[in-house]
């Protein structure tokens, strides 16, 4: 049988190799295989639904659990601490993010970068070097923001919008062109206004959003293609008639101190900064509540012992998830997370801006020691990742911190478009 056979070198003690397929297009809403794990494609839509809502949430239990076999401390209390630290961590990493890269390139404006990732790039954890970004922080609490974008069938284009808890709301692209057209209106939560005949309007869940732009890049020389086609798009603020959202003034800050420690004490009331100026959904009810039954504790009298037991707790409870060595493991939740406040927070620190499952989905394979510099991977003509017309999957190597491993070749993935193959 004919396979593709594709060898990745690595000095690293450890590394982490990433299977990811992108645009599925006609596949959607169908069942495959790649190799022996099976997948469901869904298909794409220009609204995203929340993620899985479980009640009560699996994270309220785990946290009381851990709490309940620490010694000496206050279960309850442990327990609300913890909930709060890994609710609101990608919060935390969300805001931290937008102040690093919002603050360069400010809010309501878009920019499109003109070159592929690398190993120096940090724009993104976990990055690709298949597509170029284009990327806005969006403020709605004064006015809304117009998009446009052509409409594209020759290559993979996806705007990606993220509210505040890393959720995915929306996706404007190849996949789902057809749902909208070519304009759209972005507008904050509460607007009750008309939409403008010929344009799609999309509601925000918070005021504060970042889009993230994914366009295709078809190997190097296509590079200034994509340069070109980053010129159509258009954004800007929009004046609509009677906009008005209420809401605290917004979030960001730029300058020294801007950035919250994960591992500080700080990040508490910065959680609870954060959320009142972008509330929660409503089905985070039940976990708010639990959070806010501590708000009346003044926090001097908490100990600095029990916020750091806390944040060791709920770093726990944020991890990957298991899979044998040397094993592909299908990424479970991604994009949008529902009550999955667990792998929402592990995504943020790993994987942040993940894509949902009708646009993409991740494997990853993890090597610790492995005592050789060569691995070759092999796949059969049958279990080669399923595609669309304009899909394309890459196999990436990343260093233990999840940026690009850096090599003589300056070489970061095997794409379904890498020229040099060899076949058995």
């Amino acid at each position: 049988m004919s396979k593709r056979r594709y060898v990745i070198s690595s000095v690293t003690l450890s590394c982490v190799i990433v299977l990811a397929i992108l645009s599925f297009t006609v596949l959607q809403n169908q069942n495959h295989s790649v190799g022996k794990i099976a997948i469901q494609v869904p298909r794409a839509s220009l609204i995203e639904p929340s993620g899985p809502i479980v009640e009560p949430p699996k994270l309220l239990n785990d946290a009381r659990l851990l709490c309940e076999k620490s010694s000496n401390i206050q279960v309850d209390l442990c327990t609300s601490l913890t909930v709060k630290y890994v609710y609101g961590l990608p919060l935390i990493v969300m805001n931290n993010t937008r102040s690093k890269l919002g603050c360069l390139i400010g809010v309501n404006k878009l920019f499109s970068t003109s070159k592929l990732a690398n190993s120096n790039s940090r724009t993104v954890v976990a990055p690709n070097d298949d597509t170029l970004y284009s990327l806005a922080f969006l403020d709605l609490r004064k006015s809304a923001i117009e998009l446009s974008i052509p409409k594209v069938s020759s290559r993979y284009i996806n705007f990606q919008l993220m509210d505040m808890y890393t959720n995915t709301f929306a996706d404007i692209g190849t996949l789902t062109q057809n749902q909208g057209g070519k304009k759209y209106i972005i507008v904050g939560p509460g607007y009750k206004g008309l939409t403008p005949i010929g344009w799609s309007l999309i509601k925000a869940p918070t005021p504060d959003v970042w889009m993230l732009g994914r366009s295709a890049v078809y190997g190097g020389m296509d590079v200034q293609n994509v340069i070109q086609l980053q010129k159509s798009y258009k954004m800007s603020p929009l004046a609509l008639p009677g906009y008005q959202l209420s809401g605290g003034p917004s979030s960001m800050m730029c300058g020294p101190g801007s950035e919250t420690d994960l591992s500080s004490t700080e990040v508490f009331p910065e959680i609870s900064k954060l959320m009142a100026l972008d509330p929660p959904p409503s089905y985070d009810s039940k976990t708010v509540t639990l959070i806010d039954s501590i708000s009346h504790i003044p926090s001097k009298s908490i100990s600095n012992s029990m916020y750091q037991r806390a944040i060791s707790l709920g770093s726990q409870l944020i991890h990957s998830p298991s899979s044998q060595p040397m094993v592909w493991a299908k990424m479970p939740v991604a994009g949008t997370f529902g009550t999955d406040y667990e792998q929402r927070a592990f995504i943020a620190l790993h994987g942040l801006g993940a894509q949902v499952s009708s646009q993409a989905v991740y494997f990853s394979l993890s090597v610790n020691n492995p005592g050789a510099s060569v691995f070759t991977l092999r796949f059969s003509k049958s279990q080669l990742p399923p595609l669309g017309p304009v899909g394309f999957w890459s196999v990436t190597l990343y260093s233990p911190n999840l940026f690009f491993y850096p090599n003589a070749k300056n070489r970061y993935s095997i794409t379904s478009h890498t020229g040099s193959l060899n076949f058995d």
